[in-house]
């Protein structure tokens, strides 16, 4: 994967992914890869400009052929992912907070 075809994904993203929270249109420059693997899978990170909402977003890419270019992200898939997280409440931020103060510094003890 080169670095066109990677603007080519990130492009393909913003021009179809809208924000679940106030369904503006993401602008490529808030789109960051953090993970790619060489299946095709890859992993984002979101944020709307507008909201502040941020997100995170995998995707998998494919080839039609070896010489063609990337297939056309279908909107429907790439917001399902959002869709069907839970969302996080107030009561959830306190308790997390509470945790970090007393956090020891390690996060294999914390999560063991």
């Amino acid at each position: 994967m080169n670095l066109r075809e990677i603007n080519e994904i990130i492009q393909q993203i913003s021009e179809t992914l809208t924000c679940p929270r106030c369904n503006i249109h993401i602008l490529p420059r808030h789109i960051q890869v953090v993970e790619m693997k060489p299946n095709g899978d890859y992993l984002f990170d979101v944020a709307c400009h507008e909201c502040k909402a941020e997100m995170s977003l995998s995707a998998h890419v494919e080839r039609v052929n070896s010489n063609s270019s990337l297939k056309k992200a279908k909107p429907s898939y790439v917001q399902k992912r959002h869709k069907d997280l839970p969302a996080i409440s107030d009561e959830d931020v306190v308790a997390l907070k509470k945790a970090l103060r007393n956090f020891c510094g390690s996060f294999i003890e914390a999560f063991s």
